[in-house]
């Protein structure tokens, strides 16, 4: 009995390694985080990014819509900006075993929009 749950923990042991991981992939690209109009003026404010983080026990993650939301916000209250252009997204997993790591990043241009009509 003994023997057999030392060959267990030095089987779970060795395939500890192969249990985690990571990997990186872009999501998306937009020329636009709101509708800009052909009247509304646009001033440029400059480089803005923002993220957001969540833990997904076994894998299981359910906002990834908000997640993407949220770093919109925040990369653009970094800047205090109306909007972003030239929006990459892109997303970052951790594997941690029964935990999943998910860190969804957002760059672009801030712009001030004023409404022309």
């Amino acid at each position: 009995m003994k023997k057999g749950m030392v060959l267990a923990a030095a089987a779970i042991t060795a395939m500890l390694p192969f249990m985690t991981g990571c990997m990186a992939y872009p999501v998306s690209v937009s020329p636009s985080t709101h509708y800009i109009a052909a009247k509304d003026k646009v001033t440029r404010i400059g480089p803005a990014s923002g993220s957001a983080w969540a833990a997904c026990p076994l894998g299981i993650c359910g906002g990834e819509m908000k997640m993407t939301g949220n770093a919109v916000d925040r990369a653009i209250a970094s800047v205090g900006g109306d909007a972003l252009i030239d929006v990459r997204v892109d997303v970052h997993t951790y594997n941690l075993m029964v935990i999943l790591i998910v860190q969804t990043n957002v760059y672009g241009t801030a712009v001030k929009i004023e409404k022309g009509g």
